[in-house]
């Protein structure tokens, strides 16, 4: 199931992966010093809903190893 999941993300990083073209805008700091971001650029409107890609930057590595997040959120 692991071996699933790690290559679920690695074929997800590889396709969906748009860190490198990305205008990323630091937004907050929390006291652990892990860093956040949005993208502005990709801000869209639809349906009275906004969504926007937020990139969560990790000082130290979570249990599974991970550094960053990159995730696509949905707001009011």
């Amino acid at each position: 199931m692991k071996t699933l999941l790690t290559i679920f993300t690695l074929v997800f990083t590889v396709f969906f992966s748009t860190t490198s073209f990305a205008e990323w805008t630091k937004v907050s700091e929390n006291v652990d010093g892990d860093s956040y971001y949005v993208d502005f650029e990709r801000i869209r409107k639809h349906d009275g809903y906004v969504y926007f890609w937020y990139l969560s930057d990790y000082l130290k590595p979570t249990e599974t190893g991970v550094l960053s997040a990159m995730r696509y959120h949905q707001g009011d």
